[in-house]
């Protein structure tokens, strides 16, 4: 399944040096992410790049779509109103720039 991560009418994007930035105003390849199921409910968001998001240090730092494997950092669990919570309980949440 592929899904776009949308914050006030812009398109979270993995850019190709891994950083993550919600500044794209029209959905592209870029702006997609295709959710991998994992055991146990869990999901990983892997980039049209190839690369895994990950929240640093397992939440409340920022993300990074620069991962090649899935641990612990990668693993979120994705609620049905589509928000996505951490294995540290964190929400990905965006913050101003």
């Amino acid at each position: 399944m592929k899904i776009a991560l949308k914050f006030n009418d812009r398109f979270g994007t993995a850019e190709l040096n891994g950083d993550v930035t919600c500044s794209r105003p029209a959905l592209g390849s870029w702006e997609t992410w295709t959710v991998q199921p994992l055991d146990g409910g869990l999901v990983a968001l892997r980039s049209d790049h190839g690369a895994y998001l990950k929240a640093e240090l397992g939440g409340g730092e920022v993300v990074h779509a620069d991962a090649s494997s899935i641990v612990p950092w990668e693993q979120l669990q994705m609620g049905a109103d589509g928000s996505f919570k951490t294995h540290t309980g964190h929400y990905l949440n965006v913050v101003g720039e």
